[in-house]
């Protein structure tokens, strides 16, 4: 499957890989310090609200946190990438 998922890449353009592409360099820069902090925060307030108490149910923190994580990238293509790539003065 992900070889197919693969060969779909390599010959048809679209959107979703603009999207991959994009994400692949903050998820890289930013996994080891914000992936961290924020399973620790998704995990203190399941503690906190005594949402689930279950100990077997971290597949669902950890996916919590991965959401929740990609979106923060998402923001910061926005608010890092984008004012450094196109620049304010178009002559420098």
């Amino acid at each position: 499957s992900i070889f197919i998922f693969c060969m779909e890449i390599n010959t048809k353009p679209s959107n979703l890989n603009k999207l991959l592409g994009d994400l692949s360099y903050p998820i890289f820069i930013l996994h080891i310090p914000m992936l961290i902090i924020i399973y620790l925060q998704v995990n203190k307030y399941f503690n906190y609200f005594n949402l689930i108490d279950n100990e077997s149910i971290w597949i669902i923190k950890y996916l919590l946190s991965l959401i929740i994580f990609c979106f923060f990238c998402y923001i910061s293509i926005f608010f890092i990438q984008n004012p450094i790539t196109s620049p304010i003065f178009p002559f420098s």
